[in-house]
């Protein structure tokens, strides 16, 4: 790592479409469409209601669908190839994933096929097989020093404020929907919204 302030990226609906990617696997054997950015449902509701499964059993089909050759087939949004091309001119950038560990290895080279040498190293701070509780970023975000966290998730950025790191929510879907945003948070619609932000100093108090 060089002494460039660090960036970390989620990597699922922030560098690549993962949610309609899965949907897709998931819903061409079953005949049906299904779109995952819209609407309030999950992608497991979403199969359940259509299909009749349990949602147990369409959780494990959406489970699946992670190990599904055609996973790692799915490309980045190119808006996010071209930003994080331009801020690793001043950033060090590190991806920082909830991804299960059935998964790791082939998000790495899946990384570097993509971004190459641009994404410095990826974290992975989920160690189980799967797991639906709630997955701790802050101590690689602290391991590297970060400056900012770019996640779709509102968990993974509402107290980054309190810690001196800029929050930065990524993305307008139905899972990350919020009135009023908490401090040293703010929204990014879009990879150009991101540059924008990082390059004007995002949040300039988080004191």
């Amino acid at each position: 790592m060089s002494h460039k302030p660090v960036i970390a990226v989620d990597l699922d609906d922030v560098l690549y479409p993962t949610a309609q990617h899965l949907a897709d696997i998931v819903g061409e054997p079953l005949g049906i469409a299904i779109d995952a950015y819209h609407g309030d449902r999950r992608l497991r509701e979403v199969v359940a209601s259509k299909t009749g499964m349990s949602l147990n059993e369409a959780a494990a089909l959406s489970r699946r669908a992670f190990l599904h050759e055609d996973f790692a087939v799915m490309k980045p949004f190119p808006a996010a190839l071209e930003a994080i091309y331009e801020l690793a001119a001043t950033h060090d950038i590190v991806a920082v994933t909830a991804r299960s560990n059935e998964i790791h290895a082939t998000t790495r080279r899946v990384i570097e096929r993509d971004f190459g040498n641009l994404i410095r190293e990826v974290y992975f701070p989920n160690t189980e097989r799967w797991s639906d509780e709630p997955i701790d970023k802050l101590p690689h975000l602290r391991e590297v020093g970060a400056v900012w966290l770019i996640d779709d998730r509102l968990s993974h950025v509402e107290h980054l404020g309190e810690l001196g790191i800029h929050g930065g929510l990524f993305g307008n879907y139905p899972w990350n929907q919020i009135d009023a945003l908490p401090h040293g948070v703010v929204r990014l619609a879009n990879w150009p919204e991101a540059v924008r932000a990082i390059r004007d100093g995002g949040v300039h108090s988080l004191s």
